[in-house]
């Protein structure tokens, strides 16, 4: 089955993302964003909101990488379940 442009695209930077990027640590930067979002708030500064929001946006973005891999794995695992039964069909 050949792969989608979104696949072929996303693929690169998805391994580049399970090799760098934790997902306690996308967790951990989401709090560490809403908490200068929050103080930024709070002091009334808009340099730390903007900083918070844009940290916010990265953390997303981060856990939304580790959305697509976990089911493009799940994808791979479907994908050789059904080369293996097709194989022991023939």
């Amino acid at each position: 089955m050949p792969q989608t442009l979104c696949e072929r695209v996303a693929s690169p930077l998805l391994e580049l993302h399970r090799k760098t990027t934790s997902p306690v640590a996308v967790g951990v930067l989401a709090v560490i964003a809403l908490s200068i979002v929050g103080y930024g708030l709070s002091i009334g500064n808009p340099h730390f909101i903007w900083f918070g929001v844009l940290l916010t946006v990265t953390s997303w973005y981060g856990f939304l990488l580790s959305g697509c891999e976990r089911l493009l794995a799940a994808k791979d695992r479907e994908i050789s379940a059904l080369r293996i039964e097709q194989a022991n069909v023939t």
